[in-house]
């Protein structure tokens, strides 16, 4: 039986998600803050498959309701987010039931491509782990999911001997002669800041920065970098969901980059990290070649994604 989201369900749905998503786990604070509590969760796209209710699997999908930021409501596009199915019922076609249920309600609100895994603000993977979860590939190749060639990762950082090395230190001498400034947020920085961030990135960076702006965060975890005129061309921000360990995000304007700028932002970081007794950062994703320039700060990769995707 194929069932919408109920709450008295909520413990063996975060049982079966802790078990089947174990490099993912949630308590139930976290199960609603990301996703009940999220404002485009539909109990619709939320699936259960249940026996003499006993949850045997879920599905959890989503589609926009509210508009996020610059990338609008996106309202051709859904998101599957996760699936779980009990090991000792796997292969009896109890995910092909959720997903081609899902699927088709997904398709009835005008969808015409679904993504796996990377919807924001609150995704959890941005695909599907190549080596925790790189069953799921396969299953939904058959039914029509391609993923891309190139990959995505999540990486780290350990802090506890960091210093920031010499040639940072001179960088920052150097573009300080040249009028640019690197310091902490200031509240009258608010406006200048989010019309910064939604003109020259996308998606939900604007986001972030205002929540942390209202939540009184943001003097002690975004940073900015401004010009010879006091105009804001970077910033850097971490802890954007309350982890005061989450590097990220961070850039700067287009027509700076190359001068060193995101290079020192990136390490002005590191040790203000450090200074807060902060002695390790991550951040869920990036790809391409940001990677080298990750690992080039020193950065490693501790997890490896697949990204995939179905159009209609």
């Amino acid at each position: 039986m194929i069932k919408n989201y109920n709450s008295k369900y909520d413990k063996q749905i975060l049982n079966l998600w802790n078990q089947q998503l174990y490099r993912d786990q949630l308590n139930l604070r976290q199960f609603y803050k990301y996703i009940i509590l999220d404002e485009n969760f539909d109990p619709e796209l939320m699936l259960l498959s249940l026996d003499n209710n006993q949850l045997n699997g879920f599905i959890y999908a989503t589609k926009r309701k509210v508009p996020y930021e610059n990338r609008g409501l996106e309202q051709n596009k859904g998101w599957i987010v996760s699936i779980a199915v009990v090991e000792e019922k796997q292969k009896n076609g109890i995910g092909t039931l959720l997903l081609e249920e899902v699927e088709n309600r997904l398709r009835k609100k005008g969808v015409s491509q679904i993504v796996l895994a990377s919807y924001s603000p609150n995704y959890f993977f941005p695909g599907v782990d190549m080596e925790a979860y790189m069953h799921a590939i396969p299953f939904f190749e058959k039914f029509g999911y391609q993923f891309n060639e190139h990959h995505a990762v999540s990486m780290c950082k350990i802090l506890n001997h960091y210093k920031m090395p010499e040639k940072y230190v001179q960088k920052e001498i150097e573009l300080l002669k040249s009028g640019y400034h690197i310091r902490n947020f200031k509240l009258s920085d608010s406006a200048e800041l989010i019309l910064f961030l939604q003109t020259s990135f996308s998606g939900g960076w604007a986001k972030g920065v205002r929540l942390a702006i209202n939540e009184g965060r943001a003097e002690k975890q975004v940073l900015v970098c401004t010009n010879k005129n006091g105009e804001i061309v970077g910033f850097v921000q971490h802890a954007m969901d309350g982890n005061q360990e989450r590097f990220g995000p961070f850039g700067v304007r287009e027509d700076l980059r190359g001068l060193g700028i995101g290079s020192l932002l990136f390490h002005r970081m590191m040790n203000h990290l450090c200074q807060n007794k902060i002695y390790y950062t991550y951040f869920v994703w990036t790809s391409g070649s940001n990677i080298q320039k990750y690992q080039s700060w020193g950065m490693e990769v501790y997890r490896t994604y697949k990204l995939g995707s179905k159009m209609y």
